[in-house]
């Protein structure tokens, strides 16, 4: 009995199981947002327990995979909400993961010297009105460079970035 939301969470390059895919359903149209999470079984399946009546994004997370929401069918799509009445289930909410790729580098000065606790976020490029711009990929992708100027971003989906770096004075890829 109760309010479910289940399905599958799939790798996209293979159509294999993503066992151990944390899944998420949040319904932020309350307040507080109800969250309820899950983790795929070996078989890829999941079974969000205990929600009330609502409209909910689902969303599976797993290392080495770009976060998917369901309903997306290629990196920068919008997922779609799953409406859950009282004390039904919605079935065959299916997200398929894609493996995500990772930018990494080393931040030096000038002069070659590695640059610590330097902040780093990833930038998609825009051309709006003629003019270029910059924008966050999300305010929560964010790195800091180690003692050795290192830094990394996992599962990034496909696309081309530009990186900002801020320290002592914050740098953009145009250089100013």
């Amino acid at each position: 009995g109760g309010t479910h939301i289940v399905g599958r969470v799939t790798v996209a390059e293979t159509g294999q199981p993503a066992a151990g895919a944390q899944v998420q359903a949040v319904d932020s149209s309350v307040s507080p947002a109800v969250t309820r999470h899950a983790t795929s079984g070996a078989d890829g399946t999941y079974d969000l327990t205990g929600l009330p009546a609502g409209v909910y994004s689902v969303s599976a997370t797993q290392p080495g995979f770009v976060q998917t929401s369901y309903g997306v069918r290629r990196a920068g799509d919008f997922g779609r909400h799953v409406t859950v009445a009282a004390d039904l289930t919605a079935r065959s909410i299916d997200i398929t993961m894609g493996r995500g790729g990772t930018i990494a580098g080393v931040v030096t000065d000038p002069s070659g010297a590695p640059l610590s606790a330097m902040q780093l976020m990833p930038l998609h490029r825009l051309i709006e009105r003629g003019e270029i711009k910059f924008t966050w990929v999300s305010a929560l992708v964010r790195a800091t460079s180690d003692a050795n100027g290192a830094f990394s971003f996992p599962d990034l989906p496909d696309g081309v970035y530009y990186l900002a770096a801020t320290g002592n004075r914050p740098v953009m890829p145009d250089g100013t």
